[in-house]
C-alpha cells in the first residue's frame, strides 16, 4: 500500500520488513557500518574482478563450441553411434555456458 507524506525526522526511519514485525534502525548506524564502508572502498574492484570472471567464462564457451562444432566432420563416428549423441550433449551446453555468460556480462556492463 502506498501513502504519500513527508519525513519529519530522518535520523529515525521505521522499516517494514514485511513479516509484521517492525525494525528501528538509525540509518547514520547503517551508513557508518564496517561492511557498507567496505563496498563502498573496494566496490569498483570488486566489479571489475567480476567482469573478468565473466570475460573468461565467455571466452571458455566460444572455444568449447569450436571444440566441438565440426567433431562429426573430423572423426569417423559409425562404429559408436552413441557418441554422436555424446558430442551433441557437450555442444549444447557450450551453447548453453556461452548464452548464459553473455547475457551476464551484457546485463552487467
Amino acid at each position: 500500500m502506498y501513502v504519500p507524506g513527508k519525513l519529519s525526522g530522518v535520523n529515525q526511519v521505521l522499516i517494514d520488513v514485511g513479516t509484521g514485525y517492525y525494525i528501528k534502525k538509525r540509518w547514520q548506524k547503517i551508513f557508518k557500518s564496517r561492511l557498507v564502508r567496505m563496498l563502498v572502498t573496494y566496490g569498483n574492484t570488486f566489479f571489475v574482478v567480476l567482469i573478468v570472471i565473466l570475460v573468461l567464462l565467455f571466452l571458455d564457451a566460444i572455444r568449447e563450441i569450436r571444440k566441438y562444432d565440426d567433431v562429426t566432420e573430423k572423426v569417423n563416428l559409425q562404429n559408436n553411434p552413441g557418441a554422436v549423441e555424446h558430442f551433441h550433449m557437450k555442444l549444447f551446453r557450450a551453447q548453453r555456458n556461452l548464452y548464459i555468460a553473455g547475457f551476464a556480462l551484457l546485463m552487467s556492463l
